[in-house]
């Protein structure tokens, strides 16, 4: 009789988990943890490998009106996005990239100058200063989900 798998976990429900299973991956690819920020009310972390530092974002849904918000500069479909006080932290901290984690469990990355170079500045209805991108500027780089 064949060793039965554990199911797949199919969502992350929080950023806790996305954390700790993304933290996990990358000390599994040989990195060396320092600290853990969290910043923006725990939305956010800025996490400081000994090797690089990254932040951390877990979005429950991505921007799903970026192409139609945009779509006088060419962008369509969905995108993410991040309070520019957010990214001027993330730059403080020498962050080299941005990771987000959705409920499906998949990871995404993007280098923080990329993200600053073509993101798009805009102004949300509570004032606050937002920088987006198109989803497809990420490269999917880890499945979260438990095996």
């Amino acid at each position: 009789m064949s060793e039965l798998k554990p199911l797949r976990e199919l969502e992350i429900g929080n950023i806790e988990v996305a954390q700790r299973r993304l933290i996990k991956r990358m000390i599994d690819e040989g990195l060396n943890l320092k600290v853990v920020f969290p910043i923006n009310n725990f939305r956010y972390a800025i996490v400081k490998f000994k090797e690089k530092t990254i932040m951390l974002m877990y979005k429950r849904e991505y921007f799903k009106s970026f192409g139609l918000q945009f779509r006088n500069k060419g962008q369509s479909g969905i995108g993410e996005s991040i309070n520019c006080e957010d990214l001027d932290m993330a730059m403080r901290f020498e962050v080299k990239e941005i990771y987000t984690v959705n409920p499906s469990g998949i990871a995404y990355v993007i280098p923080l100058s990329e993200f600053l170079k073509d993101g798009l500045y805009w102004v949300n209805k509570e004032n606050k200063e937002i920088l987006s991108i198109s989803i497809h500027k990420f490269k999917r780089v880890f499945d979260l989900r438990l095996e």
